[in-house]
């Protein structure tokens, strides 16, 4: 599985969260809270949802070792005061930096003819 770290900064305050160090638990806790699945809040952090950007941002913040209320003022946040980005695993990359690709992942170029064992004769 990929690292995915998301470093947020709120003023001079700064988090970070790695999703594979969030528990079982926390991700239930957080379903419950929103009344949204764990998968829906992963991607919907990625679109710029405001109730996925602010359930992670809360967990980065219990992570650092704030007693922070979900509903509670310091979490009520103007989002000029807030940044957030996306930090990817890095193992990702080949020697001279650039992405590798996906093997799993679907490509538009054409897919070469299949092969048979049947000899061709003329």
């Amino acid at each position: 599985m990929r690292e995915l770290t998301y470093d947020y900064r709120l003023g001079e305050s700064r988090y970070s969260l790695n999703l594979l160090d969030v528990t079982v638990d926390e991700s239930i806790e957080v379903e419950r809270l929103t009344g949204r699945g764990w998968t829906w809040l992963c991607a919907a952090h990625d679109r710029g949802e405001a109730l996925a950007v602010k359930t992670f941002f809360w967990l980065a913040r219990r992570h650092a070792g704030e007693a922070v209320e979900f509903a509670g003022p310091a979490m009520n946040f103007r989002w000029r005061e807030f940044r957030a980005e996306i930090r990817r695993d890095q193992s990702t990359q080949d020697s001279e930096g650039e992405a590798s690709p996906d093997p799993t992942e679907e490509t538009d170029q054409p897919k070469p003819p299949a092969r048979t064992s049947r000899s061709q004769t003329s």
